[in-house]
């Protein structure tokens, strides 16, 4: 009987941390589209930049 109550112990921490690494996850994730919005934003404000210059030339 002692294993089964450890094996439950086990894996209740498994999924646990198996909880815990998905949020993580999911919070990395949406950092990672914030990211991606800013870096897209900046390649516009680039691209204006850029036919200003060849506008002012």
């Amino acid at each position: 009987m002692g294993c089964k109550k450890e094996e439950e112990q086990i894996n209740e921490l498994c999924l646990y941390k198996l909880e815990s690494t998905l949020q993580t996850n999911d919070s990395l994730q949406k950092e990672l589209l914030k990211m991606q919005e800013e870096i897209d934003l900046l390649q516009e404000k680039l691209e204006i930049a850029r036919q200003l210059t060849e506008f002012v030339e």
